[in-house]
């Protein structure tokens, strides 16, 4: 077996072909794989390593490393628009063509069949994605294109020439056995038609996430609060139910507000099991330990997520006691990580890449779809420095074009529980099972 390259991997399909009559498939074919065959030829078609492998309404491209992958981002994603863009102007709409492309870099083998390998797969899944499919559908984009972590990551987010990163939107891709994020754009479509779909009953996708939900890791139901039906009418029934609670894998720390050593809270020998019998005791979740949101839909109807912000409720100064902190451990499934901060004045919140304070909004240009069956997961990262704070989620949603809000406390009822650890007089970290003082 040869060993695999690291080549860029593109899917170009034609939207919405098999609708179209025998003749006009021909005149789409002929239009597509003569521009590719133009638009490869102009990034080094004859070099060694090419594969145009042709899908009946669309192609499966691999090239070699020896071509620039920006060459081929901006090829693919711009190049391609542009000609598509000219060659559907003044055409009447039965007669223009609708493209989507995914874009992936990764190892590929060649066999005599071409070219086989995850990364080939993962360009597939994502041009097969149902929310991709979707969002360009509601949209009426011509051409809509999907790029993978990756190629955001090296190419896009690094604004080079006629690559704009600001009309990407990130999404969650579940297709078959693929559960990713990925980044979508739709070229020509502005930012407030964007908007304005979000005000179209029918159309009021943006963002669809689907997740595998683990029980077992949301530890505990919560309370949820949703506006009661009026009266003598009957009672409103919430399409989708709520969970959350610390999240006890990844980095979770504790504090508590006397002075103790790990020996004075007796229980399990799972570090984990130690910061929740510290909370349980009267302590907090330390700042940084995130909290799992996950939502879970019925099976009933699609409610769109608008809104998320947090309410403190209680506050009180940081605990000047005991810190615990875990050691790291990598909790691999999929979610969208947020973050708040508790101290703020500002309780929206945010996108966990950018910056806590000054970011906009996660939800000012994002809208969650949640569907029947489905679900998904949120990890709020709670920030404080000056508080030792109660607090919960206030989550506003559309449900059959009504605006609803619904309250989300932690386990039992009980509000959820973070303080900042900066006014702790000692704190014991936990390594390989052993707990250590730190100086």
């Amino acid at each position: 077996m040869d060993e695999p390259l690291q080549k860029t991997v593109v899917m170009v399909d034609v939207a919405g072909f098999g609708a179209g009559s025998n003749p006009h498939q021909l005149t789409v074919r002929e239009w597509l794989f003569s521009t590719l065959e133009e638009i490869l030829g102009e990034t080094g078609r004859s070099l060694p390593g090419f594969s145009l492998d042709e899908r009946g309404d669309g192609a499966l491209v691999v090239i070699p490393p020896t071509v620039s992958v920006l060459q081929v981002v901006r090829v693919f994603t711009v190049d391609l628009a542009r000609r598509l863009h000219e060659r559907n102007k003044d055409r009447p709409a039965a007669e223009r063509i609708a493209l989507r492309v995914a874009v992936h870099v990764g190892l590929v083998h060649a066999d005599p069949w071409g070219s086989v390998g995850s990364d080939v797969n993962l360009v597939s899944r994502l041009e097969g994605c149902k929310t991709f499919r979707r969002m360009m559908r509601l949209l009426e984009a011509e051409f809509g294109v999907i790029v993978s972590g990756t190629i955001f990551e090296q190419v896009v987010r690094h604004r080079y020439e006629d690559i704009d990163p600001g009309i990407y939107r990130q999404i969650s891709v579940s297709n078959k056995e693929t559960r990713t994020r990925a980044w979508v754009a739709f070229p020509g479509v502005d930012s407030l038609s964007w908007r304005k779909s979000l005000n179209r009953r029918r159309k009021r996708t943006f963002f669809s996430v689907t997740a595998v939900v683990v029980v077992a890791a949301v530890v505990g139901a919560v309370l949820v609060t949703a506006p009661s039906a009026p009266e003598g009418g009957p009672a409103y029934q919430v399409p989708f139910t709520a969970q959350a609670d610390y999240l006890l894998e990844g980095y979770p720390q504790a504090v508590h507000p006397d002075l103790l050593t790990p020996d004075d809270i007796p229980g399990s020998r799972r570090c984990r099991d130690l910061e929740g019998a510290v909370v349980s005791r009267g302590g907090w979740f330390a700042s940084g330990t995130p909290v799992r949101l996950t939502l879970i839909g019925l099976g009933k109807r699609t409610v769109v997520i608008r809104s998320m912000q947090v309410q403190v409720v209680e506050r009180a100064k940081p605990a000047t006691g005991t810190a615990f902190a875990c050691s790291r451990w990598i909790d691999a499934r999929l979610s969208i990580p947020l973050t708040v901060d508790l101290d703020g004045t500002d309780p929206r919140v945010r996108n966990s890449a950018e910056s806590v304070n000054g970011s906009p909004s996660y939800f000012a240009d994002t809208v969650v779809e949640l569907a029947p069956t489905e679900s998904v997961t949120f990890d709020i990262n709670p920030v404080a420095k000056d508080c030792a704070c109660g607090w919960m989620v206030k989550l506003s949603y559309t449900d059959e074009g009504q605006g609803r809000e619904m309250e989300i406390k932690g386990e039992s009822g009980q509000l959820l529980r973070t303080s900042s650890v900066l006014a702790a007089g000692q704190e014991y970290i936990e390594t390989g099972g052993v707990w250590r003082r730190s100086s």
